[in-house]
């Protein structure tokens, strides 16, 4: 007996005696695409991408000046070190940033006062009622 295979190798022939002619079968198994025309879908909005917006000299000196702050333990120290500290890291920051104005240095400094004082605790009776409920 004499079988003769497929070119493609995808299909088995085998008789169907019955009937006498061949019978093809796929040895995968069927794979089901659909087509999804554009007009079915939701309409696809373009979105664009806005330019990265790149922080200014006072804003990368803020952000420089909190990091020290944190890194060199000023928020615990005795005040006098904090003032010390503060006039060199001022001095340092004004050669680092010659762009910045002397109204933003000073604002700079406020700012890192006001950042390494302790927070503040809030009066006896405005917590409690939170608390007791």
């Amino acid at each position: 007996m004499d079988r003769k295979l497929p070119p493609d190798g995808w299909l088995r022939q085998r008789h169907n005696y019955a009937r006498e002619r061949p019978v093809y079968r796929l040895d995968f198994p069927l794979l089901i695409t659909f087509h999804i025309k554009r007009s079915d879908m939701a309409k696809q909005t373009s979105r664009r991408f806005q330019d990265v917006v790149r922080p200014t000299a006072f804003e990368e000196a803020r952000d420089e000046l909190f990091q020290q702050i944190v890194q060199c333990g000023v928020i615990g120290a005795d005040p006098t070190h904090q003032d010390e500290w503060f006039g060199d890291t001022m001095a340092y920051v004004s050669d680092r940033y010659p762009e910045l104005s002397a109204t933003q240095l000073v604002e700079l400094r406020t700012l890192g006062d006001r950042f390494v004082q302790p927070a503040k605790r809030a009066p006896a009776g405005v917590g409690d009622s939170a608390t007791a409920a």
